[in-house]
């Protein structure tokens, strides 16, 4: 997928997008990578299977999710938490994600993104073993 921020093109979704990375740089003082993610997926503590897209309504809030960045955690943006206000956005340990995947490399973006999909191992619990495979 070519990156994207919803209801925006070109140098403005550029301009909104890194004034977004710079306030969790500084307002959060998050130590945020060049990453640009569009969806993660990750299980909560009862084993259910959770995601977030770029583009898409946040199952958690009911809000599109803007913008996924990574830092010690995965940080996802939606409008009112993390955009327009300056409310806290919504954080994955990374220990719970298992699939990340990046917006394809551009020369818009410097070509910093992995460009793929990572895939991490279902955690140990009974009767449940080996890799989680999201169709």
């Amino acid at each position: 997928m070519k990156f994207f921020l919803p209801h925006a093109i070109g140098a403005e979704a550029e301009r909104i997008y890194q004034t977004i990375k710079f306030q969790l740089k500084t307002d959060a003082q998050y130590p945020v990578s060049d990453r640009r993610i569009f969806q993660i997926r990750y299980l909560n503590r009862q084993g259910d299977e959770y995601g977030y897209k770029v583009g898409t309504l946040c199952g958690t809030n009911g809000e599109e999710v803007m913008a996924i960045f990574e830092t010690f955690v995965y940080v996802v943006c939606t409008t009112n938490r993390g955009v327009r206000r300056g409310t806290m956005p919504l954080v994955v340990g990374k220990n719970e994600t298992k699939l990340v995947e990046d917006f394809e490399p551009s020369s818009e973006s410097g070509g910093t993104t992995g460009g793929g999909l990572v895939i991490g191992k279902k955690e140990s619990s009974p009767g449940s073993s080996g890799p989680l495979i999201i169709g």
